[in-house]
């Protein structure tokens, strides 16, 4: 099915999958699934939805959610701890019709506050009814938009305070896995998923990568998804399954030359996404969460963020980076932000980061910087980047 038609009919989610379900080697990890029109009646999908085998999911599908609404909507069961509504298990077609109520009218409410900060979308949100996945561990990916030659990764596992991430990037060219700082084979790189994750894996890791480096190309060959843009995927690990495809950004090739022989290595960094040839940033300092909860700490020091600045830097020795750019900053403070500049190379594959991202904010990674002064800038070509300190010359190179 064409791409533009399957989304007018069935929602950004369901209508990637529709124009994927007859791509030789993908058809096969995509699951079973059935789509709920808004307004259409649930008894004229209710027999199809008693074909699927339990338990399901229910996941909304709307048709901005193809190149926006990156975090927005929920799906059931999955929202995670906190909220009650969405934490039972779907076992019977009840169960769905119930789920289906509550996720339209949570839909509706989200979308109502997103466009009081973007503008008007869509409000027609159909509903995804697939299997549920029985994978352990997560798998999300996405192709740099700079470097199109990179993927970068995160596999998790468990939820709150027991769940695990992973978080490495890729080079096609070289074979090589880059995880917190360390390269090695793609080989080792499943040895030490092995490590991390043993009950979901069982020594499977090595091989499971592969399988889900071949089923991204065969979605980028086929050509169905936005040709010309890099790729974000949600994918079952240990049970290898693609629940969704979505663009990031178009492929951009560095605009100009980076020499960074002069800057001090521990503030230059190859993961980036963005360009700017210099954006100032605010300078959040270096905190310590301990066992205090993460949210009231953030909440504290909400005020700390100086009016008028472009970007902030900060570190966090402990926390997760999901929950430091939903709950510290407000949305309307992120969308003046030019740049960012989180701990660790998982955190822009979270949807938040994403949707703001793709707005031409500048985020790179400057992990082992723990202090600086005040008046730093950032300079980034979206292959390479670095902090610069006050009076350092720019070391731009033209093309």
């Amino acid at each position: 099915m064409d791409l533009e038609d399957a989304i007018r009919s069935h929602g950004g989610k369901a209508g990637q999958l529709d124009a994927l379900a007859d791509v030789e080697g993908v058809a096969e990890f995509i699951p079973p699934y059935v789509v709920k029109r808004r307004g259409e009646p649930f008894t004229s999908v209710q027999q199809r939805i008693e074909r699927l085998r339990p338990p399901y999911l229910v996941r909304p599908s709307n048709p901005d959610d193809h190149f926006g609404l990156e975090g927005i909507l929920p799906t059931f069961p999955e929202e995670g701890p906190g909220d009650e509504e969405l934490s039972c298990e779907l076992s019977t077609a009840n169960d769905v019709r119930i789920a289906i109520g509550r996720m339209e009218r949570l839909c509706d409410q989200r979308i109502r506050r997103y466009e009081e900060l973007y503008g008007p979308t869509s409000r027609e949100t159909h509903a995804l009814v697939m299997e549920r996945n029985p994978s352990q561990a997560h798998l999300v990916a996405l192709r740099h938009p700079h470097a199109p030659r990179t993927l970068y990764f995160e596999i998790s596992s468990g939820e709150g305070l027991g769940r695990w991430t992973a978080p490495f990037r890729y080079d096609e060219e070289s074979g090589q896995a880059t995880c917190r700082g360390q390269r090695m084979s793609l080989q080792a790189m499943g040895y030490l998923l092995d490590h991390l994750f043993p009950a979901a894996l069982g020594g499977r890791s090595a091989g499971l990568l592969e399988t889900h480096l071949k089923l991204i190309g065969r979605v980028e060959r086929s050509g169905r998804i936005a040709p010309g843009w890099a790729h974000g995927y949600e994918l079952g690990f240990d049970a290898p399954a693609l629940f969704q495809v979505r663009p990031f950004m178009r492929y951009a090739p560095p605009a100009f030359g980076l020499d960074l022989s002069g800057i001090d290595p521990c503030r230059r960094t190859g993961f980036c996404f963005g360009q700017t040839e210099g954006t100032d940033l605010a300078w959040m300092g270096s905190w310590t969460v301990g066992d205090r909860s993460l949210q009231d700490f953030l909440r504290q020091r909400a005020g700390l963020l100086p009016a008028g600045v472009e970007g902030y830097f900060t570190q966090l020795d402990r926390g997760d980076m999901s929950a430091i750019y939903h709950s510290f900053l407000p949305e309307t403070t992120l969308r003046s932000m030019r740049a960012l500049a989180p701990p660790y190379d998982g955190a822009i594959l979270h949807h938040n980061l994403q949707r703001i991202v793709k707005q031409r904010v500048t985020l790179m990674d400057l992990e082992r910087i723990r202090g600086g002064p005040c008046g730093v800038r950032i300079v980034s070509n979206g292959a390479q980047g670095a902090l610069l300190y006050p009076g350092e010359r720019t070391p731009i190179t033209r093309i």
